[in-house]
This record gives C-alpha cells, sequence and structure tokens, in this order.
C-alpha cells in the first residue's frame, strides 16, 4: 500500500498521484510507477472535485486490475464508492455518515468513523457547499 509521492500509469500517456493505492502486482521500482492497482482512493476537495469524479474516474475504470475506488469528501462523512464486479461492471454507491466500506482485496471492511477520525468536520447545520469558515465566523459573532 501507497500513501504519498506514488506514481500511477492510468494509461501510456496519463499518470497521476492518488491519495492511496493499493498494488497487489509489481510496481517499477525505479521511480515507484504502479501499474495494477487494486483499489484507489482520492480524498477531494472543492477544487479536485471535478476531476475526481469524471477525468480520473473515466481513466481509473480502464485499469484492468481495478476493483475499487473510492472518493473520499473531505469536508463530510460522503464516500462515492466505484466497484468492479464480477462480470467487470462498474457499480456506484454512496456512502453517508456512518457504515463500513468492503475492501475484497484485503478482505475486510473500512469503517467510516475510521476514514474521518479525527478529521473537524463542519457541524450538520452546514448545508453542502456553504462555506464552513463563514458559518464558523457567524457562530463566534453570536457567542457573548
Amino acid at each position: 500500500m501507497f500513501a504519498t509521492d506514488v506514481k500511477l500509469r492510468a494509461a501510456a500517456d496519463r499518470i497521476y498521484y492518488p491519495d492511496v493505492i493499493l498494488a497487489c502486482g509489481k510496481a517499477a521500482q525505479v521511480e515507484l510507477i504502479v501499474e495494477e492497482p487494486s483499489l484507489i482512493v482520492e480524498v477531494t476537495s472543492p477544487s479536485t472535485r471535478a476531476t475526481d469524479r469524471r477525468e480520473k474516474l473515466d481513466a481509473y475504470r480502464r485499469i484492468p486490475s481495478l476493483r475499487l475506488y473510492l472518493i473520499v469528501d473531505q469536508r463530510r462523512r460522503h464516500v462515492f464508492v466505484y466497484r468492479r464486479n464480477v462480470v467487470a461492471e462498474w457499480l456506484r454507491d454512496e456512502m453517508h455518515g456512518e457504515g463500513e466500506i468492503p475492501i475484497p482485496t484485503l478482505e475486510t471492511e473500512l469503517k467510516m468513523d475510521h476514514i474521518y477520525d479525527d478529521v473537524p468536520l463542519p457541524p450538520l447545520a452546514v448545508g453542502e457547499g456553504e462555506e464552513w469558515e463563514d458559518y464558523a465566523d457567524e457562530e463566534d459573532e453570536d457567542r457573548p
């Protein structure tokens, strides 16, 4: 498993740097380039959301070894789960709040609580797309 500064060759002319890669195959040792990942995790932000959900999703789905692609929202307990089934079809699911994400390659499950452990998240009153910082400033103004 790799967590930073590892290249993923998604195509002959396309290299990405996912946040987490699980590879059961080989990795080129010179520059540590993974070509056969089984799991990819991207932690998304407002500036990377479109790329993670469109460009990278399209590129990653073409990797024959890939079984699971997770897009983890850094501001909400929300994970998009893209899973390749036994007939090579891609299925999409979403996890919100609580629950567990099956990781078949490792024969385990990843709990939402573990993903978001020690991650400061906005209060539930902050709506999707609202700036948390703006809300925090308003809260401070209300304090005596």
